[in-house]
């Protein structure tokens, strides 16, 4: 089969400009970080916390999120999970803000008691976020991870206060 020099340099063509849009969309970036943390209700087995988290859109294009999904570790063990239906529009080259209820489960907080313990003001914290995409074609999902220390005093006056069952 012979095939053209200008077929082939066209196919050569696309190619390129087809891998440019994957490499310009692929590097589009949102930062999630920890605002605030406050605990918010506490039953023997499980405590409800209010995490507000800042997206930051590092680009200079819209980006309206649809839902986001999130885990939380403290101390590198997870403890939690949040997830919200809420839509948040963060402008370009901007941020938003977002409360995210998370809900710990008690049995992971006491087993790190004892870490807890020895460092009673603030914790180490990892927060692993995928933001889902409005708009996008097959839905785009956004992966981000959030490092650093949390103040667990009233975390933990939560935990210790909970009702006792019968």
């Amino acid at each position: 089969m012979n095939r053209s020099p200008f077929a082939c340099s066209f196919v050569a063509l696309l190619l390129s400009l087809l891998m440019g849009c994957a490499s310009f969309t692929a590097n589009r970036h949102v930062i999630v970080s920890v605002v605030d943390f406050r605990p918010a209700q506490a039953t023997l087995l499980e405590t409800t916390a209010v995490l507000t988290l800042r997206f930051t859109n590092e680009t200079p294009e819209p980006l309206q999120v649809r839902g986001s999904s999130h885990r939380l570790s403290l101390n590198g063990s997870a403890v939690g999970r949040g997830v919200t239906n809420d839509i948040v529009t963060i402008p370009p080259l901007s941020t938003a803000t977002q409360s995210v209820t998370v809900y710990l489960e008690n049995l992971a907080l006491v087993r790190k008691a004892a870490e807890f313990s020895r460092a009673p003001n603030a914790i180490d914290y990892r927060l692993e976020s995928e933001l889902f995409a409005a708009g996008a074609p097959g839905g785009r999902t956004f992966r981000a991870t959030a490092t650093g220390q949390l103040d667990i005093r009233g975390l933990l006056d939560a935990t210790t206060s909970a009702p006792a069952s019968r």
